[in-house]
């Protein structure tokens, strides 16, 4: 059953990525076939490119997704566990700041076209990302002060 549920979990990881990857390349062929006008080009090309560079730590936190899987498949010590774990969370800060460095341009776009819920609406993705990295830190902390106390680990 372990088995079974791990294989579905990087079966999930893969149909995440897959969409992500297609969606992010038509929409940069859409963009060189329909320019931003020009008039609000300095306020909308910051915030595109930030989506796309928040891709990169993305892919790269389900990328040790998938490997965080492999190593609880293949039980390997928690050292190399750990690892990982504390690469997801720096990869999860990283992603959250690229929203946060990002929304000021933003702010500029919803004063612009009167939508004040688009400030919210682009923070969510950063705050969905700080908790992931609060809840891997209580969990590495946990571990830690578990492991400590028992002699067989």
């Amino acid at each position: 059953m372990r088995k079974l549920s791990i294989l579905f979990l990087k079966l999930s990881i893969l149909f995440v990525t897959l969409p992500l990857m297609l969606l992010a390349g038509y929409g940069i062929f859409s963009l060189l076939q329909n320019p931003v006008n020009p008039v609000y080009a300095w306020m909308l090309y910051p915030v595109i490119a930030g989506v796309y560079l928040s891709l990169l730590p993305l892919f790269w936190i389900l990328q040790h997704l998938y490997r965080l899987l492999e190593a609880v498949a293949g039980k390997k010590s928690w050292n190399e566990k750990e690892g990982i774990l504390k690469k997801l969370r720096k990869g999860s800060l990283f992603f959250a700041g690229v929203f946060v460095f990002t929304e000021p341009f933003v702010f500029q776009v919803a004063q612009e076209d009167d939508a004040p819920g688009l400030i919210i609406f682009f923070l969510i993705p950063a705050f969905f990302a700080l908790v992931f990295s609060a809840i891997l830190t209580l969990f590495i902390d946990r571990e830690k002060q578990e492991g400590s106390l028992s002699p067989e680990r």
